[in-house]
């Protein structure tokens, strides 16, 4: 039965109730509870009928027949435990009671069933087996809380037993696909943007913007990619190893010498921040660079939250301090317009390099917009997916000492190469091959990035079953990752397996995306990685605080306290 078919008959109900309340006691009370009550069930179940003949469910109504029929059992319990009279407090009581529950059942089981219409002779049973759950948040909590109790992995390969490599779920308020496989994260990166357009969660897509490579599609996506990597390629970064090196250095200095203790994964995040800053913004060190930590910092903690936008929410406070850092963006974009106006290099940071990139009318290639959001994802993806790397490979090195041997005796043949107070160059991290196979083999067991989404823009056939229109796709690294037939014994931490990259099928190994859809960002990444660690195994000895391995998701991988160590310079040695 539908909602609205008792809904109407109960708003009537409480309005003749409260009629007949000022008709016999003259209460103004009664009539006053009785009209608003009743009027606003009588529209709720107005919502919901005109959405049921639009074949949708009015989520609207659900919630406001629920507030009201919990709102009233509580006021009238209240009134029949004062007064203990049947009448009317007592029926109104109980009368309510029934419709709450009858309210809950029906948001609990994905609202009025509205029967399948079919589509171009499509049958309903080609859409992939699985369940939406409730309304709105479907199992978006259920993945959330499997992220933040370290059992995602679990929790995604259950689905996939139960279901098989496709099935249908809800997550974060979209109707969602859930795929896995080789042959699914080929079909999800090598989409040409004609059927399936890249997307991301609401929240995300609130956060950081519409106009970041994560949302665009098409011409665009390869417009703005292109302009990004010219700064980002191998051929560029070469001139900035240099400057990374130096930021490496100060941080070391200031948070690592002279202490006993250090936490890793905090002072990591502030290492790859730093230099994202000076390098890709040249935004150097004092009040701007403070303000800008402190807004990212309360930005990222609610981008895989539901997206509600109420006050008190994590959702609202990074919404919030997503505005304030576009603000800031906003004017440093057009301090560096006046920069470059008066002579200043085109290739000093990202931000330079992209302004001064034309089109054939001379006017600028990539908006305005499209500066800020794109930075916003830089300054995201850099600084987790670096410094969350850098913290489990310190982690690794601490637990397995045959790896910190190998790791240790590489880097100190190169820093032997180096003359004193000399940077490292392109050749010497190009050296750096083993601990770049054991930087890939913890990318491997403990990916950054968890998953993705894509958005459908036509009803797509995948493995026989249709994914309707405007759903999302998403997909999950490690069930790749951990896929024994790809990665013999995957719980088994072996550098080993990638002595030869040739050897392992393509878009079975994703951390950084595949295809034309690899994150532009992967030699900068590795850059970052490969010189910080060179200085702390050439720098410090450590030892863990916390002996266990660990780690929740929120969403990205954080170890127990966030990798407390004891540390020992080698200077005092």
């Amino acid at each position: 039965m539908h909602d609205f078919c008792f809904t109407i008959p109960y708003g009537l109900l409480m309005v003749c109730g409260g009629v007949i309340g000022y008709a016999k006691k003259g209460s103004t009370a009664s009539l006053g509870g009785g009209l608003g009550t009743g009027l606003l069930l009588i529209l709720a179940g107005y919502f919901s009928l005109q959405a049921f003949h639009k074949r949708k469910n009015s989520y609207f109504a659900f919630i406001l027949e629920t507030a009201i029929a919990a709102m009233l059992t509580w006021i009238m319990g209240q009134r029949y435990m004062q007064t203990g009279k049947i009448m009317p407090a007592g029926i109104v009581a109980g009368i309510s009671f029934v419709m709450a529950g009858f309210y809950l059942y029906k948001v609990a089981t994905g609202g009025n069933h509205i029967p399948p219409k079919a589509e171009r002779g499509k049958p309903l049973e080609r859409v992939p087996p699985g369940s939406l759950g409730t309304p709105i948040i479907g199992q978006s909590l259920g993945l959330l809380w499997a992220m933040r109790a370290n059992t995602a992995e679990k929790w995604i390969s259950d689905r996939a037993k139960r279901y098989g490599p496709i099935s249908k779920m809800s997550l974060f308020g979209k109707p969602t696909v859930f795929i896995h496989g080789q042959a699914a994260n080929k079909f999800v990166f090598t989409s040409d943007g004609s059927k399936m357009s890249n997307h991301q969660t609401e929240s995300v897509k609130m956060i950081l913007g519409d106009r970041c490579l994560l949302e665009l599609s098409g011409e665009d996506h390869k417009r703005v990619r292109q302009a990004l990597a010219s700064f980002l390629k191998p051929d560029s970064l070469k001139n900035y190893i240099g400057k990374i090196e130096e930021e490496i250095r100060m941080h070391l200095e200031m948070h690592w010498q002279g202490k006993q203790k250090v936490t890793v994964l905090p002072l990591m995040k502030t290492l790859t921040f730093n230099i994202i800053c000076s390098l890709l913004f040249g935004v150097e060190r004092g009040a701007r660079r403070d303000a800008l930590v402190l807004y990212f910092q309360q930005m990222i903690e609610g981008m895989w939250s539901i997206p509600f936008n109420m006050p008190f929410t994590r959702f609202n406070r990074s919404l919030k301090a997503s505005a304030k850092v576009q603000t800031l963006l906003k004017d440093l974009i057009s301090e560096k317009r006046i920069q470059l106006k008066n002579g200043a290099s085109s290739h000093q940071d990202l931000i330079t390099c992209l302004l001064s990139i034309r089109g054939e009318d001379n006017r600028e290639l990539v908006s305005e917009d499209e500066i800020i959001h794109n930075i916003m994802l830089i300054m995201v993806a850099g600084h987790d997916t670096s410094s969350v790397l850098i913290t489990f490979i310190v982690r690794l090195l601490a637990n397995d000492l045959n790896i910190h041997a190998a790791v240790l005796k590489e880097q100190e043949g190169i820093k032997n190469s180096v003359a004193s107070g000399d940077l490292l160059t392109w050749d010497d991290l190009a050296k750096m091959k083993y601990t770049w196979r054991v930087a890939m083999e913890t990318l491997r067991t403990i990916p950054p990035v968890f998953g993705g989404f894509r958005k459908t823009l036509e009803d797509i056939e995948y493995e026989g079953y249709i994914i309707p229109k405007g759903w999302q796709i998403f997909w999950v690294t490690t069930m790749t990752h951990m896929d024994d037939s790809i990665f013999p014994e995957p719980s088994k931490f072996d550098p080993a397996r990638f002595e030869n990259p040739a050897t392992i099928p393509p878009y079975s190994y994703i951390p950084f995306g595949g295809g034309p859809r690899i994150c532009p960002g992967y030699e900068f990444a590795k850059i970052e990685t490969l010189v910080t660690i060179h200085y702390l195994v050439t720098q410090f000895t450590w030892k863990l605080c916390c002996k266990d391995n660990y780690f929740i998701r929120d969403p990205m991988p954080q170890p127990t306290q966030g990798l407390p160590i004891q540390i020992v310079s080698k200077k005092q040695l």
